[in-house]
């Protein structure tokens, strides 16, 4: 999978060393981010739908593109089994809505996924765009 940048393509993880040659994000984050999806992405992660998300390490690397992500990569997982609801999407993809408990404090955000649940991408959000969200699509679940 590429990703346009400045007229070329190129990898997300030839984002992500772009990224680190500008200073804008530390090389540990690509390690732990990598040792992270080896200890628990990398054979999938459960989701109260009953499927299952499959994150390739591609997909993480675009993920890892975030600061929101590569700060905290455990919001993953957060997000993941905290999903209260999935509607359709461009694409034929379709989009997981959740939120969850950080600390003192209530996160948002959404996945989205290929048919076969494959991982797209994903984002934490406002509340007020997650709720936009509940208003886009088919609803699929519950």
């Amino acid at each position: 999978m590429s990703l346009p940048i400045a007229g070329g393509a190129e990898s997300y993880r030839d984002l992500l060393e772009h990224l680190v040659a500008e200073g804008k994000l530390p090389r540990t984050a690509i390690d732990q981010g990598e040792a992270f999806w080896r200890v628990h992405l990398q054979q999938g992660v459960p989701m109260p739908n009953g499927q299952t998300a499959i994150i390739s390490l591609d997909t993480l690397y675009h993920l890892l593109a975030d600061h929101r992500i590569w700060r905290k990569p455990d919001r993953i997982l957060a997000l993941l089994p905290h999903v209260f609801e999935v509607r359709t999407a461009s694409l034929r993809r379709w989009r997981a809505l959740s939120q969850w408990e950080e600390g003192d404090q209530v996160l948002s955000g959404y996945a989205m996924f290929d048919p076969d649940g494959r991982l797209r991408t994903l984002h934490v959000v406002r509340p007020r765009e997650l709720r936009r969200m509940q208003r886009q699509g088919e609803r699929l679940w519950p």
